[in-house]
């Protein structure tokens, strides 16, 4: 049966003993490089306050078959006011003019199909998701007003 060797400290196990514990003398070769600026060893992008020559299209950066694009083209289709979505009717004459319910629909629909169920987590998505954006035309609403559609939806 093969003893198993005794282990040695971990100081002893060295494969290049340096020239202080006797070991050949360090060989003399070229300088190491300086390390390279941080554009050359990594890909980046533009700056973020760098101008940008042409305004960016958000419509190019959603595919031709993205499913929001159906969920657009589903509720475009729809006769919102035959299926019970009501207008906040009445002349403005305090605050901003209200949303219109095709528009919360289409985030209302999205959030189902992606499972986003919070109206906080459909305002951050209308905020960072260029698919959202799209869809809603750049409109933020707010969580507030979110669930007060969801709150007041006609259930059929």
């Amino acid at each position: 049966m093969l003893s198993e060797p005794e282990s040695a400290p971990p100081e002893a196990l060295t494969l290049w003993p340096s020239p202080e514990d006797g070991g050949p003398p360090a060989a003399a070769g070229p300088e190491p490089r300086p390390p390279l600026p941080r554009s050359r060893r990594y890909k980046e992008g533009p700056s973020g306050e760098q101008p940008l020559l042409l305004p960016a299209c958000v419509d190019d950066y959603v595919a031709a078959n993205h499913p929001v694009r159906a969920i657009a083209a589903y509720v475009e289709m729809l006769d919102l006011e035959r299926l019970g979505f009501r207008h906040a009717g009445g002349a403005l004459t305090v605050g901003q003019p209200a949303y219109a319910p095709g528009d919360l629909l289409k985030l209302y629909l999205y959030g189902y199909q992606e499972r986003v169920h919070s109206s906080r987590r459909l305002e951050a998505e209308c905020r960072r998701n260029l698919e959202v954006m799209w869809l809603l035309n750049g409109l933020r609403p707010n969580y507030h007003t979110i669930a007060d559609f969801v709150r007041t939806t006609p259930r059929h």
